[in-house]
């Protein structure tokens, strides 16, 4: 059985087996520095049963920055050995040259370069699809894989989706068409690569107050985007209203619907999942409801993907014995309300509930003014804390709660040291952050059990003075963490294994 088969495995089976906590911890450091200069930003992308693929830019390969530097980002690609030693290093083109790169994954044992050409005088912009295998030969990239019509107007660099079952990926884009609306593009295919089919979908709304936030795709075909409209509820004030719209086609459909979010409470964050077994999508979230005595609670709705397309949503508020402790001073004005805690990761058990994972995250800006040079500073301040875990069942109530206790601050720099990582096997979820943002940092793992027992576990032995890039780590194995990392300035790759 195959890492990515058990790993589905343990999807499936997190909330049902009894955990067995192990405190054996092994790191092993790369035994030479990553150095490619000019490539500053590193991310684990794969990995085969001899190694692992590591991609490098110049530009920041965080999702959050990823479609920045559209022409001027360049890509190479590393391959190292179960040793970390590495094999090869190449550089990353697009094999058409009229080409533009729009995204470097992992999908079918090799790694797919996604590239771009869009031909004005047809208004068409097509798809191209080459590949990289564990001995670095590229193969494919000459021929049109798929080609949206009709591109006028300003269009987004794409992102690629992998089912969890990893039988289908899909390429989607949107089109920016006027001031009020935007055009949504699908492109999908299955294990081979073959074309299965296109969608398109109208969203009627602003630029600057609509984004998609969440992309889903089932093993069959269906698609669904999380999309999130916010507008300011007067011209002058700080007040805004937020809502969530869900835009889905099925395998057999080629337009995607829109089906709202409507719900009396406010809803604080919600994330997206596709369910292979039922055939549904589920999105899993907090409200906040500031005239109730808990003042927060839980979003869980599932939509159908049949002839009936019925949406299911239900709310319920989080009780005292398993509400979680918020820390910091900018909950004390929220109560209890879940405030800030973007959705990071939804979990669906087979029992028809999920586990929700979310982090305390925001940033703060300020300037001041410097004397010394006569002018503005302005400061972008990172946050990054609490990690909490629920366990919800169908109708909305939670199972139980957890909490990883951590606060992470720091300025100008992305937060790229802060936040975590996580491993999912059938016992557990391991999540793994930088403790001390400084030369005194250490690695701590904290283990959450399929019942929601949490265990704060030791530093990793032999990790003192190492940071690593969470972001940019990957699960390589059922038990096995692969990440970048810096120490006295270098870059290394760090494999923690528990």
């Amino acid at each position: 059985m195959t890492f990515i088969n058990r790993f589905l495995l343990c999807i499936l089976t997190f909330s049902v087996i009894i955990p067995q906590v192990s405190e054996a911890q092994k790191l092993l450091i790369s035994p030479s520095e990553i150095d490619e200069s000019g490539f500053g930003y590193t991310k684990v992308i794969g990995q085969d049963e001899e190694g692992y693929f590591v991609l490098l830019s110049n530009i920041t390969l965080n999702y959050s920055g990823d479609r920045m530097g559209f022409r001027s980002r360049k890509y190479k690609l590393a391959y190292y050995n179960s040793n970390l030693t590495q094999k090869w290093s190449i550089p990353v083109n697009a094999t058409k040259p009229e080409a533009e790169i729009e995204a470097v994954t992992f999908f079918n044992e090799s790694i797919l370069i996604i590239s771009s050409e869009y031909v004005k005088s047809d208004l068409k912009l097509n798809y191209y699809f080459s590949t990289i295998d564990k001995e670095g030969v590229i193969s494919g990239g000459e021929n049109s894989v798929a080609s949206f019509s009709q591109i006028s107007g300003e269009y987004e660099k794409c992102r690629p989706v992998i089912s969890t079952g990893r039988k289908m990926i899909a390429i989607t884009t949107r089109e920016f068409t006027s001031d009020n609306q935007q055009k949504l593009f699908a492109a999908i295919f299955d294990s081979e690569l073959k074309p299965v089919k296109s969608v398109t979908g109208i969203a009627n709304y602003a630029e600057k107050n609509f984004d998609l936030i969440n992309f889903a795709l089932t093993d069959r075909g269906d698609v669904g985007i999380l999309g999130i409209h916010s507008e300011k509820i007067k011209a002058l004030s700080s007040k805004r209203t937020t809502d969530y719209i869900l835009f889905t086609a099925s395998v057999s459909e080629s337009q995607l619907k829109e089906t709202p979010i409507a719900a009396d409470r406010i809803i604080t964050g919600l994330g997206l999942a596709a369910d292979n077994i039922n055939d549904q999508f589920v999105i899993a979230g907090f409200y906040s409801d500031v005239n109730s005595t808990t003042g927060s609670g839980v979003v869980y709705g599932k939509l159908t993907l049949d002839s009936t397309a019925n949406f299911d949503l239900k709310l319920k508020p989080i009780d005292g014995e398993k509400n979680i402790r918020l820390k910091g001073e900018r909950n004390a004005a929220s109560g209890m309300s879940l405030i800030g805690y973007p959705i990071e990761r939804i979990i669906l058990r087979k029992d028809g509930g999920a586990v929700i994972v979310a982090e305390a995250a925001y940033t703060t800006e300020y300037s001041y003014y410097d004397y010394f040079t006569q002018s503005f500073t302005r400061r972008e301040e990172f946050h990054f804390d609490n990690i909490a875990v629920l366990s919800v069942n169908y109708d909305a109530s939670v199972q139980w709660s957890a909490i990883a206790e951590k606060e992470q601050v720091s300025i100008d720099d992305d937060g790229v040291f802060s936040s975590f990582c996580s491993l999912l096997n059938s016992e557990e979820m391991i999540v793994l952050f930088n403790d001390n943002l400084s030369r005194q940092n250490a690695l701590i793992p904290v283990k959450i059990s399929n019942t929601g027992a949490v265990l704060r576990g030791k530093p990793v032995q032999g990790s003192e003075g190492l940071m690593i890039l969470p972001r940019s780590a990957k699960q390589v194995a059922e038990n096995e963490i692969l990440v970048p990392a810096i120490k006295k300035r270098k870059r290394y790759l760090a494999l923690i294994t528990f």
